[in-house]
């Protein structure tokens, strides 16, 4: 009586401790969302304000260098009032090839770093994107978000495939999964109005 009293209270402890695992269910898979992000870069409004400052500084640069080929074409203008034999003639031609020199030197220049900022610009904007997919990817219940660059539409003129290769990790994904135009809303409603 003994062991089947003991029996029965072993079979009752094992269907209660079976319950709750029987009673879970299939946990959810993670969820993962793809950005296209050529796409966020050409839409997001930081995009336009960051292109619309270097522009205005690459306008001003050629204004700055009509500028100083005006002021050349004048100084030039000058010397041919000169005698081409004369020591004002020489120091005129000096003083003509010095002022071209810094004027090449000092647009070169500011290309540059004109060229720099809009470099740097890009990768803090980059950084911000990812920043941004992040909190929406938490808010959201996102495992993960990843990048997904569509095949562009001059691939057969692509020379190094190795390059394609290396930029493009996911081959193919569901469109379901796209979630660009979400993050895109959500990257925008910080537009100031």
């Amino acid at each position: 009586m003994k062991r089947v009293l003991a029996f029965a209270l072993a079979v009752a402890v094992g269907v209660a401790s079976a319950q709750p695992v029987l009673s879970q269910q299939t946990p959810e898979p993670p969820k993962i969302g793809f950005l296209n992000v050529r796409r966020v870069f050409q839409e997001y409004w930081k995009r336009q304000s960051i292109e619309d400052s270097l522009k205005a500084r690459s306008t001003a640069l050629d204004a700055r260098a009509k500028e100083g080929k005006a002021r050349l074409q004048s100084m030039a203008e000058a010397l041919a009032t000169l005698n081409k034999d004369s020591d004002e003639y020489r120091a005129k031609v000096r003083e003509i090839e010095l002022a071209r020199f810094e004027m090449e030197l000092g647009q070169k220049e500011e290309a540059n770093r004109i060229e720099r900022d809009a470099r740097r610009q890009e990768a803090l904007l980059y950084k911000d994107i990812v920043r941004e997919c992040q909190a929406f990817g938490e808010s959201r219940g996102y495992a993960s978000i990843q990048m997904f660059a569509p095949i562009d539409e001059n691939f057969e003129r692509i020379q190094d495939l190795d390059v394609v290769i290396a930029t493009r990790a996911t081959l193919w994904r569901d469109d379901r999964l796209d979630v660009t135009q979400q993050v895109l809303d959500f990257l925008n409603a910080g537009k100031p109005r």
